[in-house]
């Protein structure tokens, strides 16, 4: 049932086994299978694609009911339980997973060795009810109700280069002047993080970062800074490891950019998070915050 869900959703075999972490051909098994036992045609399967056939349409809109109705009451009763066990599924960034989570989550499964945690490491918004992620971690405020923010602090942005980019292109003294340098780009969330907003004497300035390289994640856009490509901005709590050993040169401090933003641990308002969802939660929430009160020190 959950294969042919995907199948649907995400239009596809292959981006259904993607999402489902098995191969397509596990995939197309299953729904064969399904097929096979209802005895009909759940699916039309054609040159350009698969898409739902009349009782495929009718079979997804309640089987999707009931995988939601499943997860809930997996969740409920788990509630019962004072050991925490199970699957974890959370979304962060690739860096931040990097810099602050890792090694507590080390410490974590040591400490509960009955969880299982499943990360998806990525800098885009994902859909936490269709993907039955428990927890993300989110940077801006929360506009949507049906969803639990728990804030971790704010998060304030660094614009660097590398000690190499500088040598060759020299040092942008205003933020006027990074129309002439190379800005790294990131590919994400319809590229809203590539308005850069700084404090002149006169107010806010907003310069758009342009250059010829662009990422789809921090951590692509960290490396190529550290390498020298050009000149990016991002959160300090992920630049200030680079800064501290000098593969990093911070820039324009004079205008410090005044758009800090909350960094949240979130998680929906519309399911009851297990035992573990909320210990790794709390677990999440010390260990970045202890990572940015360290950045804001240095």
């Amino acid at each position: 049932m959950e294969a042919f869900v995907a199948v649907v959703e995400e239009a596809g075999f292959s981006a259904a086994a993607r999402r489902l972490r098995v191969t397509p051909s596990a995939v197309s098994k299953q729904v064969t299978r399904l097929e096979a036992r209802l005895g009909v045609a759940l699916l039309r399967r054609n040159t350009r694609g698969v898409q739902a056939s009349d009782a495929g349409e009718a079979y997804y809109r309640r089987a999707q009911g009931i995988l939601d109705d499943t997860v809930r009451l997996e969740r409920d009763i788990s509630h019962y339980s004072e050991t925490p066990a199970g699957v974890v599924r959370v979304s962060l960034s690739s860096l931040i997973a990097r810099h602050a989570v890792l090694a507590m989550a080390s410490d974590f499964l040591t400490q509960y060795p009955d969880v299982r945690l499943t990360f998806e490491l990525t800098d885009d918004y994902v859909d936490l009810l269709q993907d039955r992620f428990d927890i993300a971690v989110r940077v801006g405020e929360l506009e949507d109700a049906s969803f639990i923010a728990r804030r971790i602090g704010r998060l304030t942005r660094t614009v660097a280069a590398a000690p190499s980019y500088i040598e060759r292109c020299g040092v942008p003294r205003h933020p006027e002047e990074l129309r002439d340098h190379n800005c790294l780009t990131l590919n994400v969330n319809n590229g809203s993080m590539n308005n850069w907003l700084f404090m002149g004497p006169n107010g806010p300035l907003s310069i758009e970062a342009s250059g010829n390289f662009e990422a789809n994640t921090i951590h692509g856009l960290s490396d190529a800074a550290q390498a020298g490509v050009g000149i990016a901005r991002m959160a300090t709590l992920v630049t200030h490891d680079a800064i501290a050993s000098g593969h990093l040169v911070p820039l324009l401090e004079a205008y410090m950019s005044p758009d800090s933003a909350p960094l949240q641990v979130v998680y929906p308002s519309t399911r009851h998070p297990s035992l573990a969802a909320k210990l790794f939660a709390d677990a999440l929430l010390e260990s970045i915050g202890a990572v940015m009160r360290r950045s804001a020190r240095t």
